[in-house]
This record gives C-alpha cells, sequence and structure tokens, in this order.
C-alpha cells in the first residue's frame, strides 16, 4: 500500500519510543506533585488559624468569591448567632393536611393546622395529632392551634362587606389572575360566578365574620369543637383598620375562653 504524502518514509525507532515514554512518564510525576500542592493548600485554606484564635470574641470575615473557602472550615463551631446565641426557639409543624398532623405527632411537636383555607379536613387532623401523639424533649402532650379568618365590624352586615375582599383574592386565584387586594364591594354576587362562589366559600369555611356578638359566640364555638390551646386569627380586608381594630378584645375573649395563645396573623402580636 502505498504511503500518504508527507509520512515519513522509515519506521520509529526503539530509542525514540523510550525517550518518548521517559518524557511522560516525567510530565505525570510533575503533575501529581502540582495536583498534590494544591490539595495541601486547600487543606491548609480550610483549617487556617485553627491554633491561633484562642480567646477571641469577635471574628470578621469580608465574603468573596474564592476557589477555597472564605472561612476556615474549623471556625464553623466557633460561629454564634449575636444576641440569639443560646436561645431555643421553639419548633412547630404548620400543616393543611393529615401528614402534617402525622409528622408533628411522630416527631412530639405543637401543631398548627391552616384551616382559614383547608377547613375539611381540621378535626381528621387533629384526631390524627392527638391520637398518635409521641412525647419528646420538647413536648410531653399534643398542643395544637388553629387557624381561622375573623372579620369584626360595628355590624353583622358592615363585617360581611369587609369580607367580601378576601372572597374576591380567592375568586381570583381561581381565575388564574393573583394580584394585590381589593377594596371591599357591595354586592360580591356580582363579582363570582356561582361555582366560584361554591368553592370560595368551601375554602373559607372556617371563618367567623360579623359584629363583636357573633364573633365572639364563633370563637366560643370553635374553642369548644377543636378544643384547642391556640387560635391564629387572619384577617385580610381592603379597610384593614376597620376589620382588624378588636383584634386584642378577641385576643382577651379566646384566653377567657381557654386558649392559652392567640397569634394575629395581621398585626403578627402574639397575646395583649
Amino acid at each position: 500500500m502505498p504511503r500518504p504524502a508527507g509520512f515519513p518514509s522509515d519506521t520509529v525507532t526503539p530509542a525514540v519510543l523510550r525517550r518518548t515514554r521517559t518524557l511522560f512518564t516525567l510530565l505525570s510525576v510533575l503533575a501529581a506533585f502540582l495536583l498534590f500542592g494544591l490539595l495541601d493548600s486547600v487543606h491548609s485554606a480550610f483549617d487556617a488559624a485553627s491554633h491561633n484564635v484562642a480567646g477571641v470574641d469577635r471574628l470578621v470575615t469580608v465574603s468573596k468569591v474564592s476557589f477555597t473557602l472564605s472561612l476556615p472550615k474549623s471556625l464553623y463551631e466557633r460561629i454564634r448567632a449575636v444576641p440569639a446565641a443560646g436561645t431555643e426557639v421553639p419548633l412547630w409543624i404548620l400543616g393543611s393536611s393529615n401528614f402534617g398532623a402525622m409528622l408533628a405527632a411522630e416527631l412530639g411537636l405543637p401543631y398548627a393546622f391552616a384551616s382559614h383555607f383547608a377547613p375539611e379536613l381540621l378535626i381528621p387532623a387533629l384526631q390524627i395529632y392527638r391520637s398518635r401523639f409521641k412525647p419528646s424533649e420538647q413536648l410531653d402532650r399534643p398542643y395544637a392551634m388553629v387557624g381561622v379568618n375573623i372579620i369584626a365590624a360595628d355590624s353583622d352586615n358592615e363585617a360581611r362587606r369587609l369580607a367580601t375582599t378576601q372572597q374576591m383574592s380567592f375568586t381570583n386565584i381561581f381565575r388564574g389572575a393573583r394580584g394585590l387586594s381589593q377594596p371591599p364591594i357591595d354586592d360580591i354576587e356580582s363579582y363570582w360566578s356561582p361555582a366560584e362562589k361554591a368553592q370560595a366559600m368551601s375554602m373559607l369555611a372556617r371563618s367567623i365574620v360579623g359584629s363583636p356578638d357573633t364573633v365572639r359566640s364563633g370563637i366560643d364555638a370553635l374553642v369548644a369543637e377543636v378544643n384547642g390551646e391556640g387560635v391564629i386569627r387572619q384577617c385580610i380586608s381592603g379597610e384593614p383598620e376597620k376589620a382588624c381594630e378588636l383584634g386584642r378584645r378577641l385576643a382577651e375573649r379566646l384566653i377567657a375562653a381557654g386558649a392559652d395563645r392567640f397569634l394575629d396573623g395581621f398585626e403578627r402580636e402574639e397575646g395583649v
């Protein structure tokens, strides 16, 4: 077979092959030393300053883009949050299904149920949580909190008008038109269709809307029904000052009725 143009006519000699193998061997050894040196540098960077920080109370670092970590690994355990160092924040499980109830019961943690938008599972979830609860270091008995929509006004009619803001928000979610809360309207029936109304009212079934007397009666009935230790109040309205002005008085009523914790979903205040 003829050789291609430019191809050398003589064959590669054994001496050339030996020199080539020797060259590649030396290059491999050199590359190994370079990689070892690089890894040693990374290790040193991670563990640097482990022997010269005794007695140091404050560590200042600058975040930067680096091949190695900007903070030595040996210092991770020395970092403390200030002023929260040493505090123990209670862990809660918040759920809207039976899975959250089972998880809270298995872990022995307090359980809060989002019945303000998943009301149909409230009672089954609480039953599961209480029947399967296992004591833990944090809690020795079941401790449940329920979420409820509470909108109060001077009269039932005014409260129902204020509640249309939340009803429109749910309707807009069904329509795929999420946005800011809208001011209340006088006639909600002109806003939603019968199907949207049925869906929204089903999700808002755990709502207490009305005058102070109506709301107090609703709270008493809720606490008696669920036997909960706490209540989360959610207040969504286009006129929040009117809808939420009775929050503190509602908290007093809840505590007097047996709930030892009241979490206001609008004002973000606990207790009174």
